[in-house]
């Protein structure tokens, strides 16, 4: 007669998830450190002397190294890895555009609250201003971003935990992930608080332009807009850090809840407002159309993969 075959304990998986992503993370920190060290000691003025382009070379470092850990994490699941993300989707371009204009209508949307809130005023208009560098930029940022947090951590703690845990705690480590963006005075207070603030308002509605799709590239869509609509349109600080120039010259009032304070408008109430509100209908009606597992190890289905 065979043994009853018992199953794990339910809190094993999703705590070992959670330990395979601080590894991950540690990781790409390491690799990025390291390489950073390689460049500036041969190559000390080519990143500086490339401006934004030079961000840009950062970005990529930083996508290949999360790419190729991601390689290494998953390898006996590689291609599953690659198809749940839908990375070489034949409709990455359109997602890319739709993403990019919904992102820009809730960026717009965040700006005209906050303006209404008395945070935003718009002081100079600067035109013509060479805007292609930020935008390649954006482009790249968003697109490593996406995969490292709602590509390897999301799907990672969607296996193990189920959607409602990956959105909790991928979103969770995305906003944590700016934690060094900010000053060096910044109180510990006031970090933690931006961090959790932009934890929620754009971790939710990107998770949930994932869901929509099962796929990045809507998210990396809504993603480039949100930071080059932010820092190259009107003029503020993208997550702590500048933008470099803006067609808009910017000036932040009140109180750091309605303007953000020195983490930019994404710590501010306005943004955290239409973020999550926005990030909650798109979650919403991801579920509607049943494309996340409530539980762990859940069939998604096949009506996961279906385009917009």
């Amino acid at each position: 007669m065979n043994e009853p075959v018992q199953s794990e304990p339910k809190l094993v998986e999703p705590i070992w998830a959670f330990v395979r992503v601080i590894i991950y993370i540690f990781l790409v920190v390491v690799g990025m450190l390291g390489s950073g060290n390689v460049i500036s000691q041969n190559f000390p003025e080519l990143v500086t002397s490339m401006g934004l382009y030079g961000q840009c070379v950062s970005e990529i470092v930083m996508l290949t190294i999360g790419a190729v850990l991601a390689a290494i994490f998953t390898r006996n699941e590689l291609k599953s890895f690659v198809e749940d993300i839908g990375l070489f989707r034949n409709r990455a371009i359109p997602e890319v555009i739709v993403g990019f204009s919904i992102g820009m209508i809730i960026v717009g949307t965040m700006f005209g609250v906050m303006y209404l809130c008395g945070g935003y005023s718009v002081t100079k208009v600067n035109w013509p201003i060479d805007f292609v560098p930020a935008l390649v930029l954006y482009f790249f940022a968003g697109l490593t971003e996406e995969f490292l947090f709602r590509g390897y951590i999301f799907r990672t703690f969607e296996k193990s935990g189920g959607t409602i845990y990956a959105i909790i705690f991928s979103s969770l480590c995305f906003g944590f992930a700016h934690f060094f963006n900010m000053p060096e005075d910044a109180s510990l207070g006031y970090k933690t608080y931006a961090c959790l603030i932009l934890s929620f308002e754009a971790g939710l509605p990107l998770s949930g332009a994932f869901l929509l799709t099962r796929s990045l590239w809507l998210a990396v869509g809504f993603h480039w807009a949100w930071n080059f609509l932010e820092g190259t349109v009107f003029g503020v600080a993208v997550s702590g850090t500048d933008a470099g120039p803006a067609i808009f010259t910017a000036h932040m009032t009140g109180n750091q809840y309605i303007s953000g304070g020195v983490f930019g408008p994404e710590a501010g109430l306005p943004f955290f407002t239409v973020g999550v509100l926005t990030g909650l209908g798109m979650i919403f009606l991801a579920l509607k159309q049943r494309k996340w597992s409530l539980t762990a190890g859940t069939d998604i289905g096949p009506i996961s993969r279906t385009d917009l």
